[in-house]
């Protein structure tokens, strides 16, 4: 059938085809499979105990006076979408500044800077 007998009749060289067929996808499946576990390996962020009160009324002095203004609107209970209509800036201004005092502060949640806050307002007062 295809003008060369050179020994190999042609059902083994079908089922040769069909193997090589076979090993190429079985490579290609697992080539894609380690690919796709690769990607979802977990990744492991450390964050930074957090700092002592007394450590947290040196950062609070550290905040500019946008951020400060910030915080003691959160600590107030409003959205940032109130924030910014008070402060006139935007929503994306205010997330930026509550990054900024998340970091200085060592807080990770509204809340916690909340508490945080109230804990340096009544070592104040």
């Amino acid at each position: 059938m295809f003008g060369y007998n050179h020994g190999v009749s042609d059902l083994q060289l079908a089922a040769l085809i069909v193997v090589a067929g076979v090993a190429l996808a079985l490579a290609l499946w697992l080539r894609r499979r380690t690919r796709r576990t690769q990607s979802k390996r977990l990744t492991v962020q450390v964050i930074p105990p957090a700092p002592a009160p007394s450590e947290r009324r040196w950062l609070w002095d550290s905040l500019t006076a946008r951020e400060m203004q910030v915080a003691h609107l959160v600590v107030q209970g409003k959205r940032n979408a109130e924030i910014a209509e008070e402060l006139t800036i935007s929503v994306h201004t205010v997330e930026s500044h509550l990054k900024h005092i998340y970091a200085k502060l060592g807080v990770h949640s509204r809340g916690e800077l909340t508490r945080v806050l109230r804990d340096l307002l009544d070592a104040l007062a």
